[in-house]
């Protein structure tokens, strides 16, 4: 049986945070190309359109948020973590990709694509 295929989407505030990192992980499943056109579908639809996150307003981005998380049809698992008073921006990045593919049940057996701000490397 061939291993189970899943995608690790990651971002973060940015190298430039004054030493607190914001970083949001998602695990999607193999079927990820549907979810992206219901994401960018959702986009649409919430207002928050093709923008940089950070120049959609913060009612257009909770908007969009709280759809995804209240959506069915697409399983996908969210973690977060918060840095404070660090300047290890990428030691924190690789910790947070650590401890989300950590909680997939049998992370051993699956391959997983981790993309990071649109770059990506197979683990």
């Amino acid at each position: 049986m061939a291993a189970k295929k899943l995608y690790c989407y990651v971002d973060e505030t940015g190298q430039d945070s004054l030493g607190k990192i914001f970083i949001v992980s998602v695990v999607v499943p193999e079927n990820r190309d549907k979810l992206l056109n219901y994401l960018t579908e959702l986009e649409l639809k919430t207002g928050k359109g093709r923008l940089k996150w950070g120049r959609a307003s913060q009612e257009k981005r909770l908007r969009y948020l709280e759809e995804i998380v209240n959506q069915r049809k697409y399983p996908l698992k969210m973690y977060f973590s918060v840095y404070e008073d660090t300047k290890e921006y990428k030691n924190a990045t690789v910790l947070t990709i650590a401890k989300s593919i950590h909680k997939i049940i049998d992370f051993r057996k699956k391959i997983f694509t981790i993309l990071v701000d649109g770059l990506s490397e197979r683990v």
